[in-house]
């Protein structure tokens, strides 16, 4: 694991840890100039569609949480199987990936199952 991103990647894995979901735990960590602007986790939300609940993505409740701009940051997004292991951290096309755009967030990088690193400009 590169320094340089060593904070983004504990941290996201941190938050995931937090997660109160049982199937799949996702975290994510919004980091700047070595800094950490902020953490999220997937949880569930008052939101029911069709009498199934939904839950809050990891980016937004980062993005929430955040106490300054992200703008310019790159987010870290890890997703913990229900036994503890990495899986795809994606942030989904829908919601997440247009959510990170608005937000001026520069890069994003998640976990893969075979413990690398995926990263793309957003």
């Amino acid at each position: 694991m590169s320094k340089k991103h060593q904070l983004g990647k504990i941290a996201a894995e941190c938050a995931a840890r937090r997660s109160p979901l049982l199937r799949f735990k996702t975290g994510c960590a919004f980091v700047r100039d070595g800094d950490l602007l902020s953490m999220g986790w997937s949880h569930r939300c008052n939101f029911i569609l069709d009498e199934t609940p939904w839950s809050k993505h990891a980016e937004l409740h980062g993005a929430q949480r955040a106490r300054w701009d992200v703008e310019g940051s790159t987010c870290y997004v890890v997703t913990l199987s229900k036994r503890g292991n990495k899986t795809c951290g994606r942030p989904c096309d829908e919601a997440c990936y247009p959510l990170l755009r608005r937000l001026g967030v520069s890069k994003v990088l998640w976990s893969m199952p075979d413990e690398r690193w995926v990263e793309e400009f957003v």
